[in-house]
């Protein structure tokens, strides 16, 4: 059994409900063919090597292709009238990531879908091309109506529609639960190590919230800039320093690579929980970027759309940050989803404070990224008094338990990176 990250088991309970857990996906036995829709050689059988909660998994997979279809009866009957968010933890196996689940839940007699609601889960929905372990959010408002007049307070099957796995095909699923798994996380970092860093990250620290900065050598101890000695100050107060670089890394023959290992040097030295993340210089990045990342030692990197994640194969992802909280996506479920925002004059405070609500509300974690703090909003400042504000709120927020506020190394380590 593959340990579970801190951030999967950490149970919390925002607005949407507590958690509750509706299946392990443990007894095979206990889900059964649903005949009308399936095709092709379809089979499904206990997992017990991928797994991540309780005793086993599910795999659903293909021998010819075609449709998998499988219910799940309670004769006594889900009440999920007060359960506004599901959650789903699954593994989609090479080959698999641009197929598509339908979940169907209903009312009647065993095996029947007279009076349903249903909602389409594929990562065409949900991060297209993503493989291995995920997790899917997706709110009750989300789901349609199907067919007849079916109530939230009387469900009784819940049918799984795995849709057009091809030969050889693949998807487990591990567990489903009402509610969130996890707070939302919210972090802030800095780039570049302008001098106005320091007074950010003194206000932040006096919410209770640290800053992950990621300064460029070169300019550090220039006019304008932080200073070591700053810098120094600022981790022992529980801050961290991270690498970056002033040169587009995809531009270049070795992808970065030597930037990387030079930024990656220069800011270890700063101490503990230093050095682990890279900023891709205005957020570009592709595979081979990423794969020069992960041979200078870096455990993820930060981008203007997101967190990339540079472990693997096989748990491989790219850039998670695409799929925001829009109303029309269904996005990753904390923890594997983070979205960035970025700190200048298009981001009003009351903007900002928006998207810690529809992160909380969505079961997402939220990235701030800026650049400097000053009396005067910018293309690359933000006011004085509106990051106060912000830190204030993200504070107030973190009080009445519906988000964390981790270190950014804090972070990654507890999403198993």
């Amino acid at each position: 059994m593959i340990a579970l990250p801190k951030y999967f088991q950490q149970i919390a309970s925002p607005p949407a409900g507590d958690i509750g857990l509706i299946d392990d996906f443990d007894d095979a036995t206990a889900w059964k063919t649903y005949a009308s829709g399936s095709s092709g050689d379809h089979q499904h059988e206990l997992n017990t090597t991928q797994f991540k909660t309780g005793n086993g998994a599910i795999r659903f997979y293909q021998n010819t292709a075609g449709t998998i279809r499988r219910y799940l009866y309670n004769a006594d009957g889900w009440d999920f009238s007060s359960a506004d968010i599901f959650t789903m933890l699954l593994y989609c196996h090479e080959g698999a990531d641009e197929d598509s689940i339908t979940m169907f839940l209903g009312t009647g007699a065993e095996g029947t879908l007279s009076n349903y609601f249903s909602i389409s889960l594929g990562a065409t929905a949900a991060g297209n091309g993503r493989r291995g372990w995920t997790m899917w959010s997706f709110r009750r408002d989300q789901f349609s109506v199907g067919g007849g007049s079916p109530d939230w307070a009387d469900i009784n099957n819940i049918v799984l529609s795995i849709n057009s796995l091809d030969a050889d095909e693949a998807i487990t699923v591990d567990a489903l639960w009402f509610g969130h798994r996890s707070r939302s996380k919210i972090l802030i970092t800095f780039d570049d190590g302008h001098e106005t860093q320091n007074a950010a990250a003194v206000e932040a620290n006096s919410h209770g919230i640290p800053l992950a900065l990621f300064p460029i050598e070169s300019l550090i101890d220039g006019v304008n800039y932080l200073t070591t000695a700053q810098l120094e100050t600022l981790v022992a107060a529980g801050n961290e320093v991270h690498g970056h670089a002033s040169s587009n890394f995809y531009t270049q023959s070795d992808h970065g690579y030597a930037d990387m290992v030079a930024a990656k040097r220069y800011s270890e030295n700063f101490g503990r929980n230093c050095g682990q993340i890279i900023s891709y210089p205005g957020g570009s990045f592709n595979p081979s970027v990423q794969e020069a990342a992960r041979r200078a030692g870096y455990r993820a990197g930060r981008s203007i759309v997101g967190l990339s994640y540079i472990e693997g194969p096989p748990e491989r992802y790219e850039s998670l940050g695409n799929f925001i909280y829009e109303a029309t996506a269904q996005g990753f479920a904390d923890p594997f989803a983070i979205v960035a925002q970025n700190l200048n004059d298009g981001k009003s405070l009351n903007g900002a404070k928006g998207n810690i609500d529809t992160a909380i509300e969505r079961g997402l974690s939220l990235l701030f990224y800026g650049h400097k703090i000053d009396a005067v909003a910018s293309s690359d400042t933000w006011t004085v008094s509106d990051f106060a504000a912000l830190c204030e709120y993200i504070e107030d927020q973190r009080n009445l338990g519906l988000c964390d506020t981790p270190g950014f190394t804090e972070f990654i380590t507890g999403m198993g990176l």
